[in-house]
């Protein structure tokens, strides 16, 4: 898939989970929801995890910043460290 030539943002119900906890709702944005803390907070209870990552949904951004033409890129986080 190449979101440089197909914008599928709009379509897009995909997040990723660090290994530290955070949520990242788009891979071209720097958007996040920390989720450490639900994490922490309710350790026997999923509801709020799962509230958590339904409502990241949405807010999820309509776009991301890919564009070869920058000089600089608009995200600097290495796929190790979002996972993936």
């Amino acid at each position: 898939i190449s979101p440089h030539s197909h914008n599928f943002c709009g379509d897009c119900n995909r997040v990723r989970i660090s290994c530290k906890g955070e949520l990242y709702l788009c891979l071209g944005q720097e958007t996040k929801i920390e989720l450490m803390p639900l994490l922490r907070l309710f350790p026997n209870d999923d509801g709020p995890i799962k509230e958590a990552i339904t409502n990241s949904m949405k807010i999820k951004p309509r776009s991301h910043e890919f564009d070869l033409n920058k000089k600089n890129p608009a995200v600097v986080r290495f796929m190790s460290h979002t996972g993936g």
